[in-house]
C-alpha cells in the first residue's frame, strides 16, 4: 500500500556482476527524458532572442521590443507555450528544432549587445503515460544554480542547512535556494527561480506572493500513447532591476539591499534545472539526495 518502493536489481553474467537501484512509484508520474549525458535532458531547451526574432522558422511567435513594451518577455513566452501546447501530443517542431548543443544554446549575460536588447528563455516538455488517470496541476519550477556552492542535490528534510529546491509550504511556487552552513546567521543564494509571469516587487512583498499559473497544467491520460505538455519561463538574469540581496535573511522577503540577478551570478558556469513538481500523495516522489543525473 506504500506509494513508493526502492528495490535493487542485480545482474550477473560469466563472472561479471552489476547492481542498480530502481524506484517503483504507485501514483501518476510525469517525467522528462535524459540525453546521452545523464544530467542533461533533451526535454529542456534554452535560447536567446533579440526583438523581432523567432525561436526558429517553425514558430509563428515573434519577440516584441521590451524597450517599448515592458510585457514583451512575458507575452513572448506565454504565446510560445500556447503555440507548443497547440500541437497536442504530436511533435511540436518549434520545440524540436531548438538546438541542444552547448555552443548553439549559449545564453547572453549582457543586457544588450551592440545596443540591442537580448533576452533569454527556457522551455520544457513533460511526458506522461496513463491508461485512465490524469495528472492534475502539474507544475514545472525553473531555477538557475550557482555550481560553485551547490551540488544540485535534493533534500526532503526542511531543517537541512542546504536547501537547493525551496518552495512554498503548499508546493505551488519555487523560492530562493539557500545555504546557511558556511554563513552563520546570513544565507548564501544557491538557486534563483524564474517564471512566465512578472516577478513580485521583492522590496515590498514576500516571494511567497508570486504567481505562475502558466506553469501549472493538467496532463491528460492518452492510453498507450505518450502524452506531453509544455512549460516555459523568461530567464531574466541579465536584467538590471534589483531583485535579491547578496546575503538574504531567513525570510522570503520583503528584502532590503537588493541587487540585480546579474550581480549574483558567481563563477563561469551556471546550471539551469527544471523540476517537475507533482505530489498527489503524502510521499514526495523525488528521493532524498537525488540529483539531475540520477
Amino acid at each position: 500500500t506504500t506509494e513508493t518502493r526502492d528495490i535493487v536489481v542485480r545482474a550477473s553474467l560469466t563472472g561479471i556482476e552489476d547492481v542498480a537501484p530502481i524506484k517503483l512509484i504507485k501514483q501518476p508520474n510525469p517525467y522528462m527524458v535524459d540525453g546521452p549525458v545523464t544530467w542533461l535532458s533533451t526535454d529542456v531547451r534554452v535560447f536567446q532572442l533579440r526583438p523581432g526574432q523567432k525561436v526558429n522558422s517553425a514558430s509563428g511567435v515573434t519577440l516584441q521590443n521590451p524597450d517599448t513594451n515592458a510585457n514583451a518577455p512575458f507575452n513572448y513566452i506565454q504565446n510560445l507555450v500556447t503555440e507548443l501546447r497547440g500541437f497536442g501530443n504530436s511533435p511540436a517542431q518549434p520545440f524540436e528544432n531548438i538546438p541542444t548543443g552547448q555552443a548553439a544554446s549559449e545564453l547572453e549575460l549582457s543586457r544588450t549587445v551592440g545596443g540591442v536588447r537580448v533576452l533569454n528563455f527556457a522551455v520544457a516538455k513533460v511526458r506522461y503515460r496513463a491508461n485512465t488517470q490524469d495528472a492534475v496541476d502539474v507544475r514545472v519550477f525553473f531555477r538557475t544554480f550557482n555550481t560553485m556552492v551547490s551540488d544540485l542535490s535534493y533534500t526532503t528534510n526542511p531543517s537541512n542547512d542546504v536547501q537547493n529546491y525551496r518552495r512554498k509550504s503548499d508546493g505551488t511556487i519555487s523560492l530562493l535556494g539557500k545555504n546557511r552552513f558556511f554563513s552563520g546567521t546570513a544565507y548564501q543564494i544557491l538557486s534563483i527561480p524564474y517564471f512566465a509571469e512578472p516577478r513580485v516587487n521583492s522590496a515590498t512583498q514576500s516571494m511567497t506572493a508570486q504567481t505562475d499559473n502558466w506553469n501549472k497544467q493538467t496532463l491528460v491520460h492518452a492510453g498507450s500513447q505518450e502524452a506531453v505538455q509544455y512549460f516555459g519561463c523568461w530567464l531574466d538574469f541579465n536584467q538590471t532591476e534589483p531583485q535579491f540581496p547578496g546575503s538574504p535573511p531567513a525570510s522570503d522577503g520583503p528584502f532590503s539591499g537588493r541587487l540585480p540577478i546579474v550581480q549574483l551570478v558567481r563563477g563561469i558556469h551556471q546550471c539551469m534545472v527544471a523540476e517537475i513538481r507533482y505530489q498527489p500523495g503524502a510521499t514526495d516522489p523525488i528521493s532524498n539526495g537525488a540529483t539531475p543525473s540520477s
